[in-house]
């Protein structure tokens, strides 16, 4: 999402989506890392959460994140899964189209040698001339 002057597709299979929740996010830094200031975790959080960056993105930036095909994956077993699930809601919310698919599995190379095929095909979709 930050360079999406880029990309004419992206497929996050089992994406770590975390830190949807800057407290959250605060009190587990500060656990590991005790030395890294309040302004650091700020600064990392609006960097890298998808909604901030979503709620910080220009018209001309979020329209360039609109035009990337997206391709989302993710085992409903996987510990990843709630993350995933709340990327395919604020992308709704947003109205970047996008596909969002949730089968059995978790987060292991079988799920993903099982998405990758998919994948390919919905990558290639993108280079296609119309």
């Amino acid at each position: 999402m930050h360079r999406p002057d880029v990309f004419a597709a992206a497929a996050p299979l089992s994406a770590a989506t975390e830190n949807w929740d800057l407290e959250q996010y605060r009190n587990r830094v500060k656990e590991s890392q005790p030395e890294v200031n309040e302004s650091q975790i700020e600064q990392f959080f609006n960097r890298h959460s998808i909604e901030q960056i979503l709620k910080s993105a220009s018209e001309e930036e979020l329209k360039k994140i609109k035009e990337i095909r997206w391709y989302i994956s993710c085992g409903d077993d996987d510990f990843l899964y709630e993350g995933n699930s709340l990327m395919h809601i604020l992308f709704r919310k947003n109205e970047i189209r996008h596909e969002y698919r949730v089968k059995d599995g978790g987060h292991t190379w079988s799920y993903w040698r099982m998405e990758l095929p998919l994948v390919m095909e919905f990558v290639s979709r993108s280079f296609m001339q119309y």
